[in-house]
Parts: structure tokens; sequence; C-alpha cells
């Protein structure tokens, strides 16, 4: 079989630069192909299932797949199979899996046994070319019901031959399918090609358990891909080729019509209507609402399964790209799909309140402007002097840009210079004071700027004039790395070399007098309540109290990294830290001595690196930049995961030989070599589960282990 499908390509929202084409925003996915060492079989992926214990099965042109979080598995010819080649793939209720091959041959997996279908035979000579199985329907009755993507049913009774059904076409001759609906067994028939209806309004009947459609499709391929996903009890979709019907009591509520033939369909735990399409992505219709604009994912990629496993991770199979996993669906990531990785990594961030600017590490400053369902077209900014990373940016209440890269430069949001213009010494750090005033620091001097002209320097002289009792300060001076102007009009800095300081009116203090930590290279301050957060170099953070005292986080309290680069208050209560190892979202109430709570968020929850450069929020979202695009994460990001991961518990090795584990396992004298084996399946870094067990009778206490035995 020849498939050809178009390559990958991210969304492509608006032209940047010459090296810099376009911008790609997406969900942020973990993508498993025959390269990513996951032993995927094939690129090409035809279907997906869950079985009961939320293990992924996958049908390729390879074999099947199966996949656990642990360990892959590959089922072929040599396992059982009649062919390698299997489309379409159900599990039921008994937690079978149900597949169908190129040749219309049906296979059953239970455990690891492979079994042909006592009928597959005859099923396969009761096809014809270019007839292919698009849906297997197990009836109460153990009837096997087999529905084509061409017209004829058959239906198959335990231990009878397979025979085409026709009594749903009595009656209704010019109905274009026939759909047999019950929420845990459904399929359908073709009753006629319905090409000669052109521009007729659909129509829909109901007659003796059968729903009726009659509608207009012209399909030059002949091919009537057809899927229905349930929704309750008298609720569905239902596509054919390029249209969508939302049935519910007997009715169409809503219908589309799309340019390209719909290949998935899946109804999300939150109500939400997602559409997989020939060479056209996924839609995702919010509520269950198709009259809205739908967000869309994977443009381009013709996908042939979508699926939500038990902790709320997405699947996406594609044609030719394997299988695309998202950990989460309130993350976008934006990146440059360039030949330079260094163009992904977003150094710098600021908000105007409407748009949002992101700067990087080979100097490019983009302009982000919100569009229709939550897309941002980003154009540059032509920069006066490109001079390296643009390392951080400050937006002014006069509607003004600070860039900090080789050179401090004032701009307006068009990139014309404006104010001061520029600075042409390497600067480190920008302070906006309440009376329009604004400092920037430089190696060994901090200049004072009002409107367009620098009217204050602060360097070793004036220092040692303003506080000639405090020669700390003056040797901060050589790279004060980190400003910030408190609610109490103090002024915080902090110095690569000396430390902590803060400021106010000719008073200066030095944290290193209260505390040796705070002598140590601090990264950066925040206020947040009334406290001042300072994270100290490898050190964590301190957080200082209005009564100047202080209390410490690290690792041992929760965090994920003692190196913390970034802070971001985002209320009096919660303080965001951003680390070499992921994100840490850090809730201190007043009055708490220690952390009322931690969450820390890495690679594993979503994120596409755990190196973070900077956070901010920009409409109501948490906007991160990294060393792999910038992400915008919803609020719905910090809920946790819907379900814990499933446990599965066994098989029991005794004296090496596998036995199933049920209420009574009864042992002979010499049966005291004892294994069990166990596993929680989960597709976020399986290996960081942790297990405990304790053996009644033997153990005191619980024992604590990532070992699966």
């Amino acid at each position: 079989m020849n498939l050809r499908y178009p390559s990958f390509l991210l969304l492509a929202i608006g032209l940047l630069l010459n090296t810099v084409p376009m911008v790609g925003q997406d969900l942020n996915y973990t993508h498993y192909t025959v390269e990513s060492g996951l032993l995927l079989p094939s690129n090409e992926v035809y279907g997906i299932v869950f079985d009961q214990n939320n293990v992924l099965w996958a049908t390729t042109d390879r074999g099947i797949w199966r996949y656990d979080g642990y360990t892959p598995t590959q089922f072929t010819v040599s396992e059982g199979l009649k062919e390698n080649t299997n489309f379409r793939i159900f599990c039921d209720a008994s937690n079978r899996i149900w597949v169908s091959s190129i040749n219309n041959y049906v296979s059953q997996i239970i455990g690891d046994s492979v079994r042909v279908h006592p009928m597959s035979q005859f099923i396969h000579q009761a096809g014809s070319a270019g007839l292919f199985i698009q849906q297997i329907a197990l009836d109460r009755d153990s009837t096997i019901h087999l529905s084509y993507n061409r017209p004829g049913m058959l239906s198959c009774k335990p231990g009878e031959k397979p025979v085409q059904v026709n009594i749903h076409k009595i009656n209704h001759p010019n109905a274009s399918v026939a759909i047999h609906y019950q929420p845990d067994c459904f399929y359908w028939d073709m009753i006629n090609i319905p090409d000669t209806c052109q521009g007729s309004e659909p129509k829909i009947e109901v007659d003796n358990g059968w729903i009726y459609i009659t509608c207009g499709i012209l399909d030059i391929k002949k091919n009537f891909h057809k899927e229905l996903c349930p929704i309750g009890e008298n609720e569905f979709l239902f596509s054919f080729s390029k249209r969508l019907f939302h049935v519910k009591d007997g009715l169409i509520t809503a219908e589309l019509i799309f340019s390209k033939d719909i290949t998935a369909l899946y109804v999300s735990k939150r109500g939400c209507f997602w559409v997989g399409f020939e060479g056209g992505g996924v839609k995702r219709f919010m509520k269950g609402n198709l009259k809205t604009m739908p967000q869309e994912f994977l443009r381009d990629e013709t996908i042939t399964g979508i699926a939500e496993d038990l902790e709320g991770n997405y699947w996406f199979t594609s044609a030719n790209n394997g299988i695309f996993e998202a950990v989460t669906l309130d993350i976008t990531l934006f990146e440059n799909p360039t030949t330079n990785l260094k163009d992904n990594v977003i150094t710098a961030m600021t908000s105007d309140g409407e748009n949002i600017y992101l700067g990087t590490q080979t100097g490019i400053l983009l302009k982000g402007t919100e569009l229709p369902n939550l897309l941002y077209y980003f154009k540059p900014i032509k920069l006066p002097v490109v001079d390296g990373a643009v390392r951080k940016l400050y937006y002014t209440p006069d509607n003004h840009l600070i860039l900090l890269n080789g050179c401090l430069q004032e701009i307006d949001t068009a990139g014309r210079p404006r104010g001061i213009r520029s600075i042409n010494y390497y600067p480190f750090d920008y302070l906006r004071k309440r009376n329009g005033e604004w400092l920037a620091s430089f190696t060994q001097v901090i200049r004072v700027v009002k409107g367009d002209r620098i009217i204050k320097e602060w360097d070793k002289n004036a220092l040692k004039i303003a506080f000639p009792t405090e020669t700390t300060f003056t040797k901060a001076l050589t790279r004060i790395r980190t400003m910030l102007l408190d609610s109490q009009d103090r002024e915080w800095m902090g110095s690569e070399s000396s430390g902590l300081f803060s400021v106010k009116n000719s008073a200066s203090y030095a944290w290193v007098v209260k505390d040796s930590l705070f002598g140590k290279r601090t990264h950066d301050i925040a206020e947040a309540g009334g406290n001042i957060w300072v994270s100290i170099a490898d050190y964590g953070l301190a957080v200082i109290r209005p009564d100047s005292s202080f209390i410490r986080i690290t690792e041992k309290d929760g965090l994920s990294s003692d190196i913390i680069d970034v802070l971001y208050a985002e209320s009096d209560e919660v303080v965001w830290a951003g680390t070499n190892n992921g994100l840490n979202r850090i809730t201190l109430k007043k009055g708490s001595q220690k952390p009322d709570k931690i969450d820390y968020y890495t690679m594993r929850e979503g994120l596409p690196s755990n190196r973070i450069y900077q956070i901010i929020k920009h409409k109501g979202d948490i906007w991160v930049s990294t060393t792999h695009g910038v992400i915008r994460m919803k609020p719905g990001f910090t809920n946790p995961p819907e379900n814990l991961p499933n446990l599965i518990v066994g098989p029991l090795l005794i004296n090496g030989k596998s036995v199933e584990i049920s209420d009574t396992v009864r042992l002979k004298p010499s049966g005291n070599n004892l294994v069990f084996k166990y596993r929680a399946i989960s597709y976020r870094k399986p290996a960081i589960v942790r297990y405990r067990y304790k053996l009644e009778g033997v153990d005191k206490d619980y024992i604590i282990t990532n070992n699966l035995e």
C-alpha cells in the first residue's frame, strides 16, 4: 500500500527575519518515532487505543505496538498475527484487543497471546479490493458487526459464517448511511453512494433502532471515510468524508463541512470535540460546540487516531510521523523552527498589557499580538543596535522599551530610538523610581536617567561621599546584577561579589552583617506581601520579613533545585522560581515559618526545557521563557493530574515460575522464593514514580522504592 502524506510543519504565524521565517505555536509534545529509542516499529501509525489497565496499543504497517510507559512490545506475524499491516484497533468489555489487517483479517490479542479469529478467513473472503474495515462492534450476544468504507455490512454470530445484513435498507433506499447506535456498541452501513444529492439539506430519520442520514458528499476518491464517537445515551459525533454531524436525540444539532477528509474523532472527558484530518492536523472545539472557532494543533499532519489516557495525557497518531503525546493542554509552545537552535532560546520578555515582547539569544526582538482563538502573530522589531543576546526587557510608563544587550537601548514599540536612545556600556539591570527617574547598573557605575539625559552617576568616588562608612557597597558596585524598588521605596541591589544591599534616602545596609549567606552572589530579587525574596547563588532562597528576620527555602523543603535564576511574584502568597531544573510555585502564607506548599514543574509535566530564563504574567496567563521557546501556561496548568497512575500487581513468581495473583494462592512447602511484580502505568517519566509496600508480619514499616518488584 503506497501512502503519501505531507511532512510535519509547525503552524506558521508570521514572517520574521530572513533567518527566522516563522514562529510556530502548538502544544509541547513527546514525540515517539522509530528513531526515538522506544522501538516504535514504524512511523506509519494507523490507530490507537488504551485498554482497561491504561496500556497503550497502536497499529502500524510493521505490527502492533504495546507500551506501558516502561517497556515497548511488538506483535507481528511471528507472534501469530495474520498480517503485519493492521489499520483499526478496538478494546472490548473483556479487555481483549481487536485489530483488522490490510486484507480484512481479524485478530485478537489477550494478554501476550495473539489469536486469529475463527471467522477471519470468511471475513477476508467476503471483502473485495478497496474494501477496508472501519468498525468492529461486539454485540451483547457476542455477534460481531463489521462496518466498511464502502456499502455492505457483515454480521457474524458465534460459530456461524459472516452474512451480509440488508434489513436496515428496507424502506430507506435513498439514505446515505444507516447507523445503529448504543453507547457501548455502534456500527453503520452505507446505503447509497451520496454524490448525486449535492447541495441538498442533510436529513435525518429514526426508524426501528436505526438512524438514517441523507446528505450529499462529493468524494473523487470514493473512499468515504467514516468515524463515530459516542458522547452519551442518545448523542454522538459522526463524520462522513469531509462532513461532521453532531447528532442528539435523533436530530442533527450541528453540521460542519471541512476542506479535508475527517480521519479521527474524539470527545474528551471535559466535553471538548476533537477532529483529526488527512493532511490537516487536529481541531479542538471547546465545550462541545461546533459553532465556535476551534483551536488547531499539529497542523498539516495526517491524524489517524486521538486518545486520552487515565492521567489526562493526550495522544495523536499520524500516518507518517509516529505518535505525539501532550502531557497538558494548558501549555502552548511558541518557537522558531529554524536551523539555528539559539533562535529558540528566549532570554527576555515583557508585556505592555496588550502585546508581549520576546528577546532571543541571537539578538532578535519580537512583538506578539493576540489573534482570535488564543493564537499570536509575531513580527520582528528592527533594533537600532544589534549587539548580542537580548538579555533583559522592560516596558516603561512612557510606552517605551528598555532593552539590555551589549548596550542599553531605549526605543518605542516600533524600534525607533527614544528618550536616552542608548548608553554604550555593558548593562546589568534597570530599575524605575516613582519620581520618573530610573537607574541602570553597569560595570563600576550606576547611572541615573531622567527624560533623555543622565542626571547622576554613582561611581566609587560618589559612593564614598554618599556612604562614607559603607565600604562594602563600594566594592559591590563592580557588578550590580539585579535591582528592585519595594513598596517602602527601598532600593534593593544584588551584586556578584558582595551580596545583597538595601538603600533608602542616604542610608545603605549590607545584609551580610545579618548573615554571611547574604554576602554571596545574588541572582534575583522580588517582593510579595511585604516580604523580600532573594535568590542566592547555589543556596536557594532567603525570604526577608518586614521585621528583618528571614527564613530559608532550599531543596530540603521541596525545591527542584537550589540554583534559582529568576523570581516572579504572582500574589502576596505565591512566588514562582525559575531554576536549572524547572519551575517552582511556592506558597508562603503570612506568618508561616516554612513554605505551605511547593509545586514544581519540569519536562515531566510538559515543559519544553528545564532551563528557565524569565517568568511574567500577560493577559492572565503565566509566560515562561526557556532554552526551547517560550510557553504560555493557562491557569489550569497548576491543577494536578485527574487520576493517579493505574497500579497493576502481578505476576507472582514462585521459585521463578509465573503465577497469576488471585485472592488465594496455595504454596507448597518448597515454594518459599516469592517475587511480586508491580508497576504504575504512567507516561509522565515513570522512572521517577515511587512505591511503598509492607509485608505484614515481616516488615515493621513501609519500604519506599522505585524498583518494580
